[in-house]
């Protein structure tokens, strides 16, 4: 008689084969910290403390850029706005520029008429 190998390895193979168990649930989301700091830490990353918030400020802007892609989309298909739609897309080009460090025509002219000095 053939004796068939469980699928599910026990605790003590886990170790030996030097795995590392670390429980999820997709359900709940318990775990999932655990999963990313175990992930990171087996691939040797160790972020800077500060960029975490950098990080949030680039989600923060990428969503703020979908949401006036969207906006833009509406106004274009559903309302027919086009005169609606620039403004739309403006407004997701500065929220892409807070990335990548591009600045507006508006900062363009700050910095012009910041460097004239009045009154000589």
């Amino acid at each position: 008689m053939i004796k068939k190998k469980s699928a599910a390895m026990t605790q003590a193979e886990i170790k030996n084969r030097g795995y590392q168990q670390v429980n999820v649930s997709c359900e709940t989301g318990t775990g999932i910290d655990n999963l990313v700091e175990a992930l990171c830490e087996k691939v040797g990353f160790h972020p800077p403390e500060n960029s975490l918030i950098a990080r949030t400020r680039h989600l923060d802007a990428l969503r703020r850029t979908a949401n006036f892609l969207a906006e833009a989309h509406e106004q274009l298909t559903v309302f027919e706005a086009g005169e609606l739609v620039a403004d739309s897309l403006r407004q997701a080009q500065q929220s892409l520029g807070e990335i990548t460090g591009e600045f507006s025509a508006d900062d363009l002219l700050g910095k012009i008429f910041g460097s004239f000095c009045i009154g000589k």
